[in-house]
């Protein structure tokens, strides 16, 4: 069970992290915010990311999953 909790733990962090990333403006794994947003957000007639408090909010989110699952 403790293998199981920490690399649930280890990729729900790492998806958190690239939330906080994103939320300050790392573009990655794409080269523009318009791949960015084709890539990861998916939603047609979207120009814009979503802003940093709401990224943050997610990644807050999904790192308390991961705590959780601790």
């Amino acid at each position: 069970m403790t293998i199981i909790a920490l690399l649930i733990f280890s990729s729900l962090f790492a998806a958190a992290l690239l939330h906080a990333a994103w939320a300050f403006g790392v573009l990655w794994p794409a080269k523009d915010e318009q791949t960015l947003i084709n890539t990861v957000i998916g939603a047609p007639g979207m120009s814009k990311m979503p802003g940093a408090g709401l990224t943050l909010a997610v990644a807050a989110g999904i790192a308390s999953a991961g705590v959780f699952a601790l």
